[in-house]
């Protein structure tokens, strides 16, 4: 198994034995990123998740189509609206739920869909945008005619 040297200022990727297990000879590690729930390892030729114990792969090939989404804090806009709703109550209800509404707003979640000719499913990742941005653009180098 080899892996990248890290970059000047970057912080070696370690990625679990059973992960690196799975490498093809002459297939190198390149990439970590923690997301909403799973990690993502980019190696040279594939994205590997890990969820829990579940490990799944996606080929660079394989990769038809990324799209990002975003999706606002719907619970908090909720919960906001119940609070303006019990104004009569108190004068402090409207003022909390118009601050639940603001971060409800504010507080969005990034998702990006990485569609497969390989998979039924798409790869759903959700995180912050700087993780999302940088596998983003390690898409975007493997893949240049990558649509989306």
């Amino acid at each position: 198994m080899r892996r990248r040297e890290a970059a000047h200022g970057e912080e070696p990727v370690n990625a679990p034995e059973y992960v690196t297990q799975m490498f093809a000879r002459g297939e190198t590690l390149e990439e970590g990123f923690r997301m909403t729930g799973c990690v993502v390892y980019a190696t040279s030729t594939r994205l590997i998740r890990v969820r829990g114990k579940d490990v799944t792969s996606y080929d660079y090939p394989g990769s038809a189509g990324v799209r990002e989404s975003t999706r606002y804090n719907v619970w908090f806009i909720l919960c906001g609206a119940a609070f303006i709703a019990m104004s009569g109550f108190n004068s402090v209800f409207p003022v909390t739920g118009a601050a639940l509404i603001i971060l409800g707003v504010f507080m969005k979640s990034r998702v990006l869909e990485i569609s497969s000719a390989t998979h039924a499913e798409p790869l759903r990742l959700e995180g912050d945008s700087q993780a999302l941005n940088a596998l983003l653009l390690l898409l975007k180098r493997k893949r240049p005619d990558l649509s989306g």
